[in-house]
């Protein structure tokens, strides 16, 4: 089979929800060559994984990521890298699978877990997929290689997550609303909620893109595969300005997203900017800890 009509199989595999069968009578095929040229080209893609999803490392690259939160978020607080959430994929077996009760989420579907981060330009710079759907997002997070990664970075960068994740000096979250917040905490948790949504949007136009993604049938090992080829393929099309319009985002996560938007509405009510805005305000904060260096944001940036 020639490459390019591999490649095109493989994607209308990826963009929709047509089974084997459907897509061997539409390129006229046999349903086992359509299965093993899928496959072939899912390994051929995964080998540029790290070229198409990785972290920023450098501090160039860390300051281009951050300069560009800044610029392309409602936020002016240097040195978020990367926007962290989890996401469900449905998924159902091939064949009968025995003790598959911790794959049911709450919404009482069979799902697997995928945890993310992306940069401001919608791409995914980080990618663990395989989580049974019954797993909360925090434990899911804190069992992936992230925060090993990010203590890699230079010091001074983060990325944000909902308060459902576990803060740390590399991972920031905001405050819970519990009672009154101050006004300084306020700003926080708005500046930290306008930017975090890129994640959220990223999971929709993800799902959107490949649709696949909305009820994958498949062997549970090759669950990542198709989700992280979705992901390296999603990070093509956005560098390479194939966006798509809203109208395409996954429903599902457009629910989600409206929720997100409008948490960090609520606080933005005469929200100050950063007073004093520096260059990398935790570089030089010597915080032991993430509640600390939220509390030194607060009172320090914020105020």
């Amino acid at each position: 089979m020639p490459k390019s009509k591999a490649l095109l199989l493989t994607l209308r595999k990826l963009a929709s929800t047509c089974e084997y069968d459907a897509i061997a009578m539409q390129f006229d095929v046999s349903r086992s060559t359509v299965h093993r040229t899928v496959h072939r080209m899912l390994d051929i893609l995964l080998a540029s994984y790290q070229h198409l999803v990785h972290l920023p490392q450098t501090e160039y690259e860390c300051s281009e990521a951050s300069s560009q939160f800044c610029r392309l978020t409602d936020t002016e607080l240097q040195g978020i890298i990367g926007s962290l959430d989890g996401t469900h994929i449905r998924w159902e077996p091939v064949e009968y699978m025995a003790n598959d009760r911790e794959y049911y989420n709450r919404k009482k579907y069979r799902s697997v877990v995928a945890i993310a981060t992306c940069d401001s330009l919608l791409r995914f710079n980080f990618l663990s997929v395989g989580f049974p759907g019954s797993t909360h997002d925090s434990p899911a997070e804190q069992a992936t290689s992230l925060r090993s990664q990010l203590a890699r970075c230079p010091d001074g960068y983060f990325v944000i997550a909902d308060s459902a994740f576990s803060i740390s000096t590399r991972v920031l979250t905001p405050f819970r609303v519990y009672g009154r917040l101050s006004r300084p905490q306020k700003a926080y948790n708005y500046h930290l909620s306008t930017a975090r949504v890129t994640i959220e949007r990223a999971f929709g136009l993800l799902k959107g893109r490949w649709r696949s993604l909305r009820h994958l049938k498949c062997d549970l090992v090759n669950v990542p595969r198709f989700v992280t080829v979705a992901a390296l393929l999603h990070n093509l099309c956005v560098s390479n300005g194939d966006i798509c319009n809203e109208e395409f985002y996954d429903e599902l996560e457009l629910e989600e997203n409206s929720q997100s938007y409008q948490q960090s509405a609520q606080f933005n009510h005469n929200i100050p900017h950063p007073a004093n805005v520096q260059v990398l305000p935790l570089r030089n904060a010597n915080v032991p800890h993430g509640q600390a260096a939220r509390d030194y944001l607060v009172n320090n940036v914020f105020t």
